[in-house]
């Protein structure tokens, strides 16, 4: 599945984020103002997907990691797990979707590798009541 990513605000052209990674992680963090306009970022996502099916293009309107992270030791390396919550209101006008990306960072010996995740995440229950109760608490997926 290929993929763009952009920003739109108030300036005349989009702008891109160096990286998915953070760019959902400052929109965790509610940190959206762009640099040049002042105006409140927002990020956008275009979903290539294969198998015959449509492209979808989507504006993130929040994005949730868990209160608590989890992280654990591998062959002399600190891993953390990044699962993201992000809520989307698709551009066609066919409502909201969520998406789960998440990475794995990496840290050793003075280096910190991402690694995106290409596959549906399993999350187990705690992290997942954690990010659903952040979105019910902004008015997501009501009961």
């Amino acid at each position: 599945m290929a993929s763009d990513t952009y920003y739109s605000c108030k300036c005349p052209q989009r702008t891109y984020p160096s990286n998915l990674f953070d760019a959902l992680l400052d929109l965790s963090k509610g940190l959206s103002n762009c640099a040049a306009c002042g105006w409140t970022k927002q990020l956008h996502k275009i979903f290539d997907f294969g198998l015959g099916a449509e492209s979808v293009e989507g504006k993130v309107l929040d994005a949730f990691l868990p209160l608590d992270l989890v992280s654990w030791e591998d062959k002399g390396k600190w891993v953390t797990f990044y699962p993201f919550l992000v809520v989307m209101e698709r551009t066609d006008e066919k409502g909201q979707a969520f998406w789960l990306p998440y990475w794995h960072i990496e840290e050793g010996a003075g280096t910190k590798l991402r690694k995106y995740g290409q596959f549906a995440p399993f999350l187990e229950e705690p992290l997942f009541k954690s990010l659903v109760a952040q979105a019910r608490e902004k008015g997501y997926l009501p009961e």
